[in-house]
């Protein structure tokens, strides 16, 4: 086993010091929720993870009616959507909405793969 050793800060004293150097040699485990396969969130999640990007309209044929919902559920895992504003023309062109359209950022998807469990 390798012990670090790193200047203690001033005022620090050596038993300090030894016990700083002792727990730099710590693991740290970290639990991380998992989105369960076959659920509408871990299809949105492969959706977003492979480089595609969703808006509500586009999720329907996903079997997804509430992607806001979605989102806010994954984000509540850790995860940090982007979201932009766009206007999507509606079925008889005379009008339009806007919706949101949400993607990973790529910062993001190895943290996505491993909500869902696959090696990044």
């Amino acid at each position: 086993m390798e012990t670090k050793t790193e200047k203690a800060p001033a005022g620090q004293t050596a038993e300090a010091q030894n016990t700083l150097a002792s727990t730099t040699d710590c693991q740290i485990n970290i639990k991380v929720p998992r989105v369960k396969p076959g659920t509408k969130e871990h299809v949105i999640l492969s959706v977003l993870a492979n480089g595609r990007s969703l808006n509500r309209f586009e999720a329907i044929h996903l079997n997804d009616t509430a992607l806001n919902s979605t989102i806010a559920t994954l984000q509540g895992k850790g995860l940090q959507i982007h979201r932009e504003r766009e206007t999507v023309p509606c079925v008889n062109g005379s009008k339009s909405v806007d919706v949101c359209r949400y993607r990973l950022l790529p910062d993001q998807v190895e943290r996505a793969k491993l909500l869902m469990g696959v090696n990044a």
